[in-house]
């Protein structure tokens, strides 16, 4: 992974290893809904993560493998539900987690798109 990746900020998600007063009152309080075993996104998100420029690495290689999945109508759920996964892992006090679940929900993501077809 290269040091000179860009902090994600896209679909109403932003990544970052810093919360700003700014980004608080950008988030609002958002609620993580979670519900018959899968997380769901609730409006705009910050990922405040120590792990932040590893994270936007990983939301960045998502974005290129899901490509011909994503579109400007699925984009706020898909990138939201990988930040409601991440912020979840958060909560918990597991930074190392913070990665392994939003690559989790990615691959839940793509057993749904896998069952639509």
């Amino acid at each position: 992974m290269s040091e000179n990746v860009h902090l994600w900020g896209g679909a109403d998600v932003v990544i970052t290893d810093a919360m700003t007063k700014d980004l608080e009152l950008w988030q609002g309080n958002p609620p993580i809904v979670i519900g018959a075993g899968k997380v769901e996104f609730a409006g705009r998100q910050v990922v405040c993560t120590k792990l932040a420029k590893e994270l936007s690495y990983i939301f960045y290689e998502l974005k290129d493998i899901f490509q011909e999945y994503i579109d400007y109508n699925n984009k706020y759920e898909f990138y939201g539900r990988l930040a409601s996964a991440a912020r979840m892992a958060d909560i918990n006090q597991d930074e190392k987690n913070v990665l392994i679940e939003t690559i989790n929900e990615a691959k839940r993501i793509a057993e749904e798109i896998i069952n639509i077809a």
